[in-house]
C-alpha cells in the first residue's frame, strides 16, 4: 500500500520527467484505445504510449488499476528503497516534493510555453535535440540540478542529457 501511495503522489514516471514513452503489447493497446488513450504504432508493429500519459490527472493515474504491464512492473529507485525498508513513506514523499520543486524551478527558467502539456524536462530534451530554443545559462544549471537529482533518486540512469 505504501508503494501505491508513493506512486500516486509522485507521477514523475508518467508525466514525461523520467521517460518519453512506455511500450505496450497489442492486448494492452486494445484496452487503452478502448479508453480513448492515444497510442503510437511503432514500425515493428508494437505500440507505445507517449509520456506525458493522457491518463495522468495531476499526479494520479485514472486507469491505475488497469495500467499497462510495463507501468505496473516499474518501480523506481525511491520505490525500491521504500519497499526494502530503507526509507519511510514520509521520507520518500519528501524526495518527491524535492523533485517537484526542482522541476518547478527549472520551469521558471524556461520560456513561457503555449503548450502547457510539455513538461519542463521534456522541453529541455527537445531543446538539447535542437527542436526548441537553446537554454539560458541559468536554465542549463537548473537542468543539471534536476537531471542529477532524478538520476540519483529515481532512475539510476546516467544517459539523460
Amino acid at each position: 500500500m505504501s508503494l501505491s501511495t508513493l506512486c500516486q503522489a509522485c507521477g514523475l514516471c508518467c508525466d514525461g520527467s523520467l521517460f518519453t514513452f512506455v511500450s505496450v503489447d497489442a492486448e494492452q493497446a486494445r484496452k487503452l484505445l478502448a479508453r480513448d488513450m492515444a497510442l503510437e504504432l511503432r514500425k515493428d508493429g508494437g505500440y507505445r504510449l507517449h509520456q506525458r500519459c493522457s491518463a495522468l490527472e495531476g499526479t494520479s493515474c485514472r486507469v491505475y488499476e488497469d495500467r499497462p504491464a510495463s507501468c505496473r512492473s516499474y518501480v523506481c529507485l525511491l520505490g525500491t528503497a521504500l519497499e526494502e525498508g530503507e526509507l519511510s513513506l514520509n521520507g520518500a514523499l519528501e524526495f518527491v516534493r524535492e523533485a517537484h520543486a526542482r522541476i518547478a524551478a527549472l520551469d521558471a527558467t524556461l520560456p513561457v510555453r503555449a503548450d502547457a502539456s510539455t513538461n519542463p524536462v521534456q522541453y529541455v530534451r527537445q531543446s538539447r535535440a535542437g527542436e526548441r530554443p537553446a537554454l539560458s545559462d541559468e536554465g542549463l544549471k537548473s537542468w543539471e540540478r534536476v537531471r542529477d537529482f532524478l538520476q540519483r533518486t529515481f532512475t539510476g540512469r546516467h544517459g539523460m542529457r
